[in-house]
């Protein structure tokens, strides 16, 4: 049975879904300014579990927020287009709320909210869970400044070329993420299957597909546009 949450109760628990998250730990908020408590919690979980997502959609990020967030390579940072949702969830628990990750709403607002068990609403949890995972899937990842992007491979003279992430492609073409996507399956390149991409025939003589850490745990590499 879901838990009526006031503001006080949504911080407590919030903080208590953090620091016992062991295998999943997604933070959706659209606008992000983490106070200190909640960084250092974050930060505890490097080595400790395999996935930490955050995604926010608002605004841009505060320079020091970036630049903590940079330093934090257990944490996978994305931004998705019209996002008003807030919802934080591990597998122990879900928050679903009016409070966004942000260090004036969570000390100065009056919000509500709502918590789920999954083993007391399993129902529930799921559909929130699945929800959560879309909007992971049509976030576009954003680069971290610290880490070096694209990956290098060998061309058949020997010269060392670049492929893009379909990210930088979107910058390449100055479009979104998703619309690259949407490109890549009406060109052939792609074909959509069960909710994952999968490269055709053709797709793979311009790109290949890499397993990844983070969901959707997989992601493409193409060949570098022709100028």
């Amino acid at each position: 049975m879901a838990q009526f949450l006031n503001t006080t109760e949504i911080n407590l628990l919030l903080e208590r879904l953090i620091k016992d998250a062991k295998e999943q730990l997604i933070l959706i908020s659209p606008y992000l300014k983490l106070n200190d408590r909640l960084r250092e919690l974050l930060k505890d979980k490097s080595g400790q579990m395999a996935e930490v997502r955050i995604v926010y959609g608002k605004q841009e990020l505060h320079d020091s927020e970036r630049q903590w967030l940079a330093g934090q390579k257990h944490i996978k940072i994305s931004f998705c287009k019209n996002l008003h949702a807030k919802c934080y969830l591990s597998e122990h628990y879900c928050i679903v709320t009016s409070m966004n990750l942000y260090d004036f709403s969570q000390v100065n607002n009056n919000e509500m909210g709502i918590g789920i068990h999954p083993t007391q609403d399993k129902m529930l949890y799921n559909a929130a869970h699945e929800e959560v995972r879309r909007l992971v899937r049509i976030s576009e990842e954003a680069i971290n400044p610290s880490q070096k992007t694209g990956q290098a491979y060998e061309s058949s003279n020997g010269q060392e070329q670049k492929k893009l992430t379909a990210a930088e492609l979107a910058t390449h073409y100055g479009k979104a993420t998703h619309e690259i996507y949407g490109m890549l399956v009406k060109e052939g390149y792609l074909t959509l299957h069960n909710g994952e991409y999968e490269l055709t025939e053709r797709g793979q003589k311009f790109g290949e597909k890499r397993k990844g850490r983070y969901p959707p745990y997989y992601y493409f590499l193409w060949n570098k546009p022709k100028k």
